[in-house]
């Protein structure tokens, strides 16, 4: 049986030895655009916008963090 301290322990949050990519805060903002551009029904604005917040410095940073996909 975990206890309750384990658990909390668990999902405390951690240090991270990797430094984010520089764009990572611009890649968030391209996205809360795109999600604001869904919200009014401008599909082909959040399109662009995800497509410009698609970086492959950001994916390799990911994958570092969780895995292969």
């Amino acid at each position: 049986m975990v206890g309750t301290s384990t658990l909390r322990n668990f999902f405390a949050p951690r240090g991270c030895f990797l430094e984010p990519p520089l764009d990572i805060h611009r890649a968030v903002d391209l996205l809360e655009a795109a999600v604001d551009g869904l919200t009014y029904g401008d599909k082909e604005s959040a399109a662009a916008l995800i497509s410009q917040a698609d970086d492959p410095e950001i994916w390799e940073y990911a994958i570092q963090l969780m895995g292969p996909v």
